[in-house]
């Protein structure tokens, strides 16, 4: 649902370039240990959501929130870690594409939610 909820936020109509979900997870595969992994993409998000507002406030703090959650969660097991953001974040970027494709513009916060929008949708 968390996945669900930041790629919607994303969608809807909030500005968020395509290249930035990919670069987020690029960022965060780019480094081995999942700790620093997570940090440097929370900072990265934080970064391209100030001034160069390439990433709107909204869907920042959606995923700064639930990579928060996540790094407190699992800190002492960075294998979960790195299991779990990685899965977390190839959602965002399916529910963000197909929100994005199929115009949903509502911000859903669970996965029935997003189909039921996906089934009206044209």
């Amino acid at each position: 649902d968390k996945a669900v909820s930041a790629g919607t936020t994303a969608a809807a109509g909030r500005k968020v370039e395509k290249t930035q979900v990919n670069k987020i997870i690029s960022i965060f595969d780019s480094v081995s240990d999942a700790v620093k992994g997570v940090v440097l993409t929370m900072s990265f998000i934080m970064r391209q959501s100030s001034d160069r507002e390439l990433i709107d406030k909204e869907t920042a703090r959606v995923l700064i929130e639930h990579l928060s959650d996540f790094l407190n969660r699992y800190r002492e097991n960075k294998n979960e870690l790195r299991r779990v953001v990685r899965e977390y974040l190839g959602l965002f970027k399916w529910f963000y594409e197909t929100a994005s494709g199929r115009r949903i513009s509502k911000k859903c916060i669970s996965f029935k939610d997003f189909v039921k929008a996906f089934l009206s949708s044209r």
